[in-house]
C-alpha cells in the first residue's frame, strides 16, 4: 500500500485535488481537517487545558479555543501537538485496516503536513499551487473573512519559506491550480495518478 499525500497554502485548491486523485486511484482519503474536527468535537482538552471544555457545538468549542490560545505561544503548540497526535494515530488505524482490506493507495490530505511533520508518513507528495490573489478568492467565496485569510496565508508561507529545502526535498510532484475550471484540475489528477497507478497496484 502507498500513501500520496497533498499538500498545500490555504486556497490552493489542494482538497479539491486530493478527492481527484483518490477517485482516479479508487483510494481512501484520509481527511485531516475533518478527523482534527472530530477529535475536537468528542475530547474535553483536559489533558492540554487542565480543564474540561464541555461546549456541544463544534464552531463554538473551535472559536473559544482559538481565542484562549491566541497570543500564547506555548500553550498553542502544545494544543497543536497534542491534536496531531490524535490524528497520527487514528491515521495508523485507518492505515493497518485498509491494508487489510487489500486497499492499495491512501490520499492524506493534511493542510498542515509539513508543519505537524506528518510527511513522514507518506511515500510520495504532491504539492498544490496557486497564486495568492487566486488563493484569496477561492477562501472569501467559501465564506472566509480576508483578515483570517491574511493571517492563515502569513503564517503558512512564512513557514515554507524558512523550511524551502525540507519540503522540497519531499515533493515528488508539483500542480499550478490557477485556474477556475475544474477540469484543468482533474486532468492534472488524471495525470498524476496515471504516474502512480504502475506502483501503486504493484505495492499490495
Amino acid at each position: 500500500m502507498k500513501t500520496i499525500a497533498v499538500a498545500g497554502l490555504i486556497g490552493s485548491g489542494k482538497s479539491a485535488f486530493a478527492r481527484m486523485l483518490r477517485d482516479e486511484l479508487s483510494g481512501y482519503l484520509f481527511d485531516c481537517d475533518s478527523v482534527c474536527a472530530e477529535i475536537i468535537r468528542k475530547d474535553d482538552m483536559k489533558d492540554v487545558f487542565g480543564f474540561s471544555l464541555v461546549i456541544d457545538i463544534l464552531q463554538e468549542k473551535k472559536r473559544f479555543i482559538s481565542d484562549y490560545i491566541f497570543g500564547n505561544a506555548a500553550l498553542r503548540e502544545k494544543y497543536e501537538q497534542y491534536i496531531w497526535s490524535k490524528c497520527a494515530d487514528e491515521f495508523k488505524s485507518v492505515l493497518k485496516a485498509e491494508r487489510k482490506r487489500g486497499r492499495n493507495v491512501i490520499v492524506l490530505d493534511a493542510p498542515l503536513l509539513f508543519q505537524a511533520g506528518f510527511e513522514r508518513h507518506a511515500d510520495k507528495v504532491v504539492l498544490v499551487e496557486a497564486d495568492r490573489e487566486m488563493r484569496r478568492r477561492r477562501f472569501i467565496a467559501r465564506g472566509g473573512c480576508e483578515s483570517d485569510f491574511d493571517t492563515r496565508d502569513e503564517l503558512q508561507r512564512a513557514f515554507f519559506s524558512a523550511n524551502v529545502e525540507r519540503i522540497g526535498h519531499r515533493v515528488w510532484r508539483t500542480v499550478e491550480n490557477n485556474s477556475d475550471n475544474i477540469g484543468t484540475l482533474k486532468d492534472a489528477a488524471r495525470a498524476i495518478a496515471s504516474e502512480l497507478k504502475p506502483h501503486t497496484l504493484s505495492s499490495v
